[in-house]
């Protein structure tokens, strides 16, 4: 991916927090934003070219499409 993609899915994930994902209540509004915030830390690593270790640990776990989910593994659609 070039830098100039990297920066529009930068900006996307910037543009979903300010948006809130259409979620209204406080408390979902903190989880959402906690989890929007993860990937904007790793779009601005990627975007500097700075390959750092919650970059690649995020990029593994989307890689082998699962997650962990209370000690079960669960497809990621």
């Amino acid at each position: 991916m070039d830098k100039k993609t990297a920066q529009r899915c930068l900006n996307i994930a910037k543009g979903c927090h300010d948006y809130n994902g259409g979620h209204n209540s406080d408390k979902h509004n903190q989880i959402y934003h906690h989890g929007i915030q993860t990937v904007i830390n790793c779009l601005e690593k990627f975007v500097e070219g700075n390959d750092s270790f919650q970059l690649k640990v995020v990029e593994n776990i989307g890689e082998r499409g699962y997650a962990e989910d209370c000690g079960r593994k669960r497809k990621i659609s």
